[in-house]
């Protein structure tokens, strides 16, 4: 999973990624801009679409926002220390 990807989606831009499993694993199809790998006409489409349809684009990018908030730091840290925990108490 490229962290750029979630940089971009904190700044509110557009990310248009490839179709790979690593990174559909965390992302559904409405929530970022994919393209086939390996396909630059695929890519240039895509790129196209964002410039003519910047309203359509801030809506993928609304959505992928919600899966950049769910793994943030602060909240990856809070799910560790739960798993963390919930382990430990397990052992006793």
């Amino acid at each position: 999973m490229p962290t750029r990807i979630f940089e971009y989606l904190a700044l509110g831009r557009p990310v248009i990624a490839p179709r790979t499993r690593g990174i559909q694993d965390y992302f559904s199809d409405d929530a970022l801009l994919f393209f086939e790998l390996g396909d630059a006409e695929d890519l240039a489409r895509q790129i196209e679409y964002v410039c003519l349809h910047p309203g359509e684009a801030a809506e993928t990018v609304e959505r992928g926002q919600q899966v950049y908030l769910a793994h943030t730091w602060r909240e990856e840290k809070r799910r560790f220390v739960e798993l963390v925990a919930e382990l430990l108490s397990s052992r006793r």
